[in-house]
């Protein structure tokens, strides 16, 4: 009884190593959909040249808008 279950299990196991499918996950839009994309970041850095510290920073902003396309895409 004991050495059924044991081989169900590991069959149950190997089946469904076996069988797993991989699968391309794609986030789909409708049809002429359209969204903002607006990040910001924030950089700072300290550069040390001959002994004198130099501080830096940056803050550059990004606005993208973005539109799914009416059709299959080209490549273009």
């Amino acid at each position: 009884m004991f050495r059924r279950f044991c081989f169900s299990v590991v069959a149950l196991l190997l089946s469904s190593t076996i069988a797993s499918a991989q699968v391309k996950l794609e986030p789909k839009y409708p049809e002429g959909a359209k969204s903002v994309v607006h990040r910001d970041t924030t950089s700072k850095q300290t550069l040390t040249l001959a002994g004198m510290d130099i501080d830096t920073k940056s803050q550059p902003s990004l606005w993208r808008r973005l539109r799914s396309a009416s059709g299959p895409l080209t490549g273009h």
